[in-house]
């Protein structure tokens, strides 16, 4: 049998699973987590499992950086650079250059901060739009924003108030919040007719 039919037949057994996951390059990337025995683990968008090395690193954070060191490891353990270290990390994966990507806070504090920072930028216009499916967390923050804007503000939904996000927009609208699918759609709408940035697009997680 050839390599490519092995590659695309179905497997059909337990054996057959096993055998392939021992010959995969990534099968021992099992290890360096804690998984309890016979657990198969999938979760890994809301809580993945804890990787080997964290407990010594959050060990030696405690203890030595802030416990011993105090304000000091703002600048000995790195700190301050952290943000900027870790996303040129995550930057490389995604075809960023140094510099241009930042891990910081929780995604729902980055979201917050970026439609009430948005907001501020238009203060001539009034409305924000999402989307009706979106996950319910992110419209709770898109209400927080908007509440804490300083002006009276409306939420058009997408789903809800129109079909779609063509349908919703005008002269009003200060910023998008959407899903990286249709954040994408808008972003090559806007590219076809060479429209300059009008109001500002948001992309959260889908």
């Amino acid at each position: 049998m050839s390599s490519a039919s092995m590659t695309s037949a179905p497997m059909t057994s337990r054996d057959e699973c096993v055998a392939r996951d021992c010959v995969d390059p990534l099968c021992d990337f099992r290890d360096r987590f804690m998984i309890p025995e016979g657990l198969v683990y999938l979760d890994g968008n809301s809580l993945g499992p804890m990787p080997r090395a964290a407990a010594s690193v959050l060990n030696r954070t405690i203890e030595q950086e802030w416990g011993h060191d105090l304000i000091r490891s703002w600048n000995t353990a790195g700190w301050f650079d952290m943000p900027v270290r870790l996303g040129d990390r995550v930057g490389a994966l995604i075809g960023a250059a140094p510099g241009q990507t930042l891990v910081c806070d929780t995604t729902s504090i980055n979201l917050y901060k970026a439609i009430h920072a948005a907001i501020g930028l238009r203060p001539d216009r009034d409305v924000v739009i999402a989307e009706d499916e979106s996950f319910p967390t992110d419209l709770y923050i898109v209400e927080g924003a908007m509440k804490s804007a300083g002006r009276p503000m409306t939420r058009r939904l997408i789903g809800t108030d129109g079909p779609s996000i063509e349908a919703l927009l005008d002269r009003n609208v200060a910023v998008a919040v959407l899903s990286p699918a249709l954040g994408q759609h808008v972003f090559l709408l806007r590219f076809q007719h060479r429209e300059p940035p009008d109001f500002l697009q948001i992309s959260c997680k889908s």
